[in-house]
């Protein structure tokens, strides 16, 4: 292919690009994009020609499946990494990452709503091949009733080394893929009254508008679980068969020893002799013949999703329900339940060790698509010592699953064979870290305002890189307003099965003064499997008698409690607190024995007992003015701000930003309409073009193209500071006015 010259916007020409062989543009991807953002050819209505056209190339990682965790909200995209290298270098490095943006849509992919974007980190690594990871959001979805079967389309864009744009469900990546699946959306538990008339098509009489508040919630009817004698005549003519719809039936009954002495009297008519049309006989003997059926639901692919959000790492599975019916009931029903058992090989001679199951409730659905409704489990797990240093290479585990209809595989038997289900196995890769061993307890910190601690500077206690949530892109850049504290404990003491909690303590001081423990109450997402169904609810965080926070996550198997983003704290920041600031973490474990914390283990290696940060609580300082014109090609007059000039007329002014962390300025024309796209010079300058503190300069309008009309010129400004742990930017604005009349 002979080399391009891509035309800048502005008609600059940049340097000639040549067209590489595909393993070496992937090697030198960020510089062609940056040089030439099509250079691959996948931006539509680009102004730049591509010089290498690759599309959705699958070769080095690929989307296997996706699904919906209705229990958790949460969208999942399993991800193959297939090589061993192509990823820009190994775990001692940064890697590259794999993003992956979700989308859902309720009219059949017309329309699709962004539901948020989500990545991990790919390494080269040696070995068996793919290495399967699990990419997660909390969804945004709609609620229906029971009585209604809602299935909307969800779409998963995953894109190597260049997020997907918001809101752009057409994109196409460069090294990645799409795909999309059917899922069934939870029902209401609440539902407004005047809904509940309105659905039952029930017109509600004027006067009892006025008497009855129709907005307020009323209670859903308790899911109920369906008899044997329903679930006989429910499937009466709907082929599912009998050994299907009594199998939870049946293995209850025959896992009780006292049944064995009622069946062996005399005059005993059999058990379920009473339902029309069943012989108990016929039914054990399918169920004996049953082994690992996939004829009703099928584990597709597992992996390993690292923690961040709601979670921290976790197992998680992704399976299809096949079938419209065999499932113990529609939506109004308590359905049945789909459960995952998890095996992983740690590699250390003690081969296959009980991780836990996962779950998740399925129905009868009449209007499921041919290719099935797509659900995942997720199974959150400890990984802080199954870690090791970067330096000693990647550490790799392998994965066993279990899918089991109504069923609990036994945590002794990796080898179970379900009598509906099936297997999986797969290899996972366990990030590095530090080494530690089950009596380690110390406390780390994982991010502060949203930022790795590893991603603060400690000279300078600026920020670069992504933020963990929020998707933000930092660059050198200080905190402000709410920052929030996250990290864990190492192996803390099951407290839901009685263990007394650990607590812990932050601090934080200005430079090299006296330490403040922090002691404000704040409110926390739990999510929480105790032996039962997982649940969520929100919680106050507060501090002791002693000043101390109570410690309230746990990972054990089928016993488990997580805080959402993994929260230790809130601090309220705000001027005058400027400058360079240090947090700290200690915790308490019963004794008393208080610890000091290491911070966190970045990839060099290294560990820190305190973390330094920069405070920035002020907006940037913008001015604008008008100071001159220029009509008709004459030389520039002065002018004043709101002044009136005519249609044609060059106006000219100036405009300076002050700020200690610059980030952006922009000069615009409003109202938009009647400026038909004129446009302030310069429009846009930013760090670090313009130097830190800003900058002073000139700007011009030509106003050919506008409408007689009132306009102003508005100069808007941000800083770089990563406000309240969720954007960047303080910002503020300045404006001035002008009339513009018919020459």
């Amino acid at each position: 292919m002979p080399d391009k010259k891509p035309q800048r916007p502005g008609g600059e020409q940049p340097e000639t690009l040549p067209a590489m062989r595909p393993e070496q543009a992937r090697a030198q991807f960020r510089q062609l994009i940056l040089a030439n953002p099509n250079y691959f050819g996948n931006v539509k209505g680009s102004p730049f020609p591509p010089v290498l056209q690759i599309l959705s190339d699958t070769g080095f990682e690929e989307i296997g499946c996706v699904g919906y965790q209705p229990e958790l909200n949460r969208l999942e995209a399993e991800v193959n990494i297939k090589q061993a290298s192509g990823y820009g270098g190994g775990v001692c490095t940064s890697g590259t990452p794999e993003y992956v943006r979700f989308y859902v849509s309720y009219d059949n992919g017309a329309t699709w709503q962004d539901q948020g974007m989500n990545s991990f980190t790919a390494y080269d690594v040696p070995g068996p091949k793919p290495l399967e990871y699990v990419v997660s959001v909390t969804a945004n979805l709609d609620s229906t009733w029971c009585l209604f079967e809602t299935l909307p389309l969800i779409r998963a864009i995953l894109s190597w080394n260049n997020p997907p744009p918001a809101n752009t469900p057409s994109f196409q990546p460069v090294w990645g893929s799409v795909a999309e699946a059917r899922i069934q959306l939870p029902t209401f538990q609440l539902l407004p009254l005047g809904e509940v008339f309105q659905k039952a098509h029930i017109e509600v009489p004027a006067q009892f508008k006025q008497a009855i508040d129709l907005s307020q919630p009323v209670s859903a009817a308790p899911p109920k679980k369906l008899t044997v004698g329903e679930l006989n005549a429910l499937y009466k003519d709907k082929k599912v068969p009998a050994h299907r719809y009594l199998f939870s039936e049946v293995t209850k009954l025959a896992a009780q020893p006292a049944l064995t002495e009622s069946v062996m009297t005399a005059g005993f008519k059999g058990v379920l002799a009473d339902l029309p049309g069943v012989q108990i006989g016929s039914v054990i003997g399918s169920l004996l013949k049953t082994d690992g059926d996939t004829t009703f639901e099928q584990l597709d692919c597992i992996g390993l999703s690292n923690g961040t959000g709601a979670l921290p790492d976790a197992l998680a599975g992704i399976l299809t329900v096949k079938l419209p019916n065999g499932y113990s009931g529609g939506l109004c029903s308590a359905g049945s339940q789909e459960n995952v058992a998890f095996w992983v090989d740690w590699g250390d001679g003690a081969g296959y060790t009980y991780a836990g199951t996962a779950s998740v409730t399925v129905h009868d659905i009449q209007s499921i698509p041919p290719q099935g409704l797509k659900y995942a489990v997720v199974l959150p797990i400890d990984l802080s010592c199954r870690r090791q240093p970067c330096g000693q290479g990647p550490k790799t585990a392998k994965v066993r699953a279990i899918l089991a209809w109504e069923q609990l595989p036994p945590p002794g038997n990796p080898n179970f064979v379900p009598t509906w289900g099936n297997r999986k196995e797969t290899t996972i890769l366990i990030n590095p870290g530090p080494v530690c061993n089950p009596n380690d307890h110390t406390p780390y910190l994982d991010t502060i305002g949203d930022m790795a601690v590893c991603d603060i500077d400690q000279t300078t206690g600026l920020a670069t890189g992504g933020g963990v949530v929020a998707g933000f892109s930092a660059n050198e850049s200080p905190f402000g307003g709410l920052i929030t504290i996250t990290g864990f404990i190492l192996n803390p003491p099951n407290v839901i099965a009685g263990a007394a909690p650990f607590k812990y303590k932050l601090y934080v001081r200005q430079g090299g003064g006296a330490w403040q423990p922090l002691s404000n109450a704040f409110t926390i997402h739990i999510t929480e499997q105790a032996g039962g169904p997982v649940v969520q609810y929100d919680d106050t965080q507060s501090v002791d008698g002693s000043g101390y926070y109570t410690y309230r996550e746990q990972i054990y198997p089928n016993q488990w409690r997580l805080v959402a983003g993994r929260v230790l704290g809130q601090w309220f920041t705000g001027a005058p607190m400027t400058g360079m600031w240090e947090v700290k973490i200690e915790a308490l474990l019963p004794g008393p024995i208080t610890l000091a914390g290491g911070v966190i283990s970045c990839t060099d290696g290294t560990t820190r007992s305190s973390v330094k940060l920069y405070l920035d609580e002020v907006a940037p300082t913008p001015h604008v003015q008008i100071t001159g014109f220029q009509r008709g090609g004459g030389p520039v007059q002065p002018a004043v701000n709101c002044g009136t000039f005519q249609k044609g007329d060059i106006l000219h002014g100036t405009y300076s930003v002050t700020d200690e962390h610059f980030g952006a300025l922009t000069l615009h024309v409003e109202p938009v309409a009647p400026a038909h796209g004129a446009t302030v010079s310069p429009s846009v300058r930013s760090y670090p073009v313009v130097p830190t503190t800003g900058e002073s300069g000139n700007w011009t309008l030509d106003t050919s193209p506008m409408d007689a009309c009132g306009y102003i010129v508005r100069l808007e400004a941000a800083d770089r500071t990563i406000v309240n742990s969720g954007f960047v930017g303080w910002s503020s604005s300045d404006s001035t006015g002008f009339c513009l009349v018919n020459p």
